[in-house]
Formats: structure tokens, C-alpha cells, sequence
């Protein structure tokens, strides 16, 4: 609520209204608007995904998208201790060949070891050749695939965390029996100002509760 800073709550099955006001009344805060649920959030929402599809979002995303792929970069010192390892298996064989120690196993010990030595050398090979820029190609389309479907996010409370850092804080001010969406200077900075008439859709304070 823009007037007392308090939480804008859902007061009923069908709309929203300031908690302040619900709970403790006029007196601690006098806006008593009430605004139907899907107004509201069909309205903000439409805001909201404008501001998450600009440009600038979009490079915040693919920002982070790359930060957790580089450190999500496999490791490539495990492979080659296995290269180490199944080398050394082949070189010990080997040598036993060498000096004339040959048993039925021989044979197949060595293509154990040199099977283990190709798939570790295969492994660093896939490493070496992973580069992040090659799962970015979709990336625009699976944001805005995430952005057109925020309305069915099941984790809420870390969704509005999120848009809460990229948007802002949004405000919903009282204004001549109307209410109107102002953001507060996030991430992004620059929601348009969201303004329903009361007959619209928001209700005046005759209406309802």
C-alpha cells in the first residue's frame, strides 16, 4: 500500500485490499480500495512481463545464465587422473608381455585397460570442447517462454523475490477514488504508471466490505 507501506493482501475470494486497513482499520490507514484479484493481476502483471521482456532484463538473465554455467564447468582433473591411472595399467601389462609373464588373463586385462583409458580420454576430449556459448543459442526464447507463463509459476514467494530485484517495489496509491501502480526504483527502474478507474474494475470504498 502506497499510503502506509503495509502488504497488499487478497481481503476476500475476488479481490485485494491493504492489510493495514483490514486488520487494524481507518485509523491506521484509510485506504480502504478494493480491487478485483483478476483486474489486478492481469493489469500488473502485464507490466511486469513488458519489464521482463526489454532488453535490459533479458541481458540480466543471460548474465546469470552464463555465470552458472561457467561454474557449473566440469572439471577436467578427474579425467585425466583416470588417463594417468589406465595408462599406467597398460604400461605395467605391458611390460609384463615384455618379459615373457603372459597368462590367460593378459589379454583381457590389457583391453580392460585400454578400453578405460579411451572413454577417460573421450571424457577429457567433451570437457575441453564444453564452452557455455553453446547452450546460450535459446536462450531469448526460453525467457520468454518463462516470462509468458509467470502467471503459473508454482514457487511464488522466490518468483516475487526475483522480479521484486529486477522490477522494483511495486506501490498501489490511493488517488481521487481511483488506484494507481507505481513502481519503486529496482533493478530496472521504469514500470508505467498503472491506473484502473474505480468503475473499471477497482472499487470504491461504497462497494463491498
Amino acid at each position: 500500500c502506497g499510503q502506509c507501506e503495509g502488504a497488499y493482501v487478497i481481503v476476500d475470494r475476488y479481490r485485494y485490499g491493504c492489510a493495514t486497513n483490514k486488520d487494524r482499520g481507518d485509523a491506521a490507514c484509510s485506504n480502504r480500495i478494493k480491487v478485483a484479484r483478476t483486474i489486478l493481476e492481469t493489469k500488473l502483471l502485464a507490466g511486469i512481463k513488458s519489464e521482463l521482456l526489454s532488453e535490459k532484463a533479458y541481458r540480466l538473465f543471460e548474465e546469470e545464465v552464463r555465470g552458472i554455467l561457467k561454474d557449473q564447468h566440469p572439471d577436467p582433473r578427474q579425467a585425466k587422473q583416470e588417463i594417468a591411472k589406465a595408462q599406467a595399467e597398460i604400461d605395467n601389462i605391458m611390460q609384463a608381455i615384455r618379459q615373457g609373464i603372459i597368462t590367460p588373463s593378459t589379454k583381457q586385462a590389457l583391453e580392460y585397460a585400454e578400453a578405460k583409458l579411451a572413454s577417460a580420454q573421450q571424457k577429457l576430449k567433451e570437457i575441453q570442447a564444453w564452452q557455455p556459448t553453446q547452450i546460450l543459442p535459446r536462450a531469448r526464447e526460453i525467457y520468454r517462454s518463462l516470462v509468458q507463463k509467470l502467471e503459473h509459476i508454482q514457487d511464488v514467494i522466490s518468483a516475487r523475490e526475483a522480479i521484486k530485484a529486477i522490477v522494483g517495489e511495486i506501490e498501489l496509491q490511493p488517488k481521487d477514488g481511483e488506484l494507481w501502480a507505481e513502481i519503486n526504483q529496482g533493478g530496472l527502474a521504469a514500470l508505467s504508471k498503472i491506473t484502473v478507474v474505480a468503475g473499471a474494475g477497482f472499487e470504491p470504498t461504497t462497494f463491498g466490505l
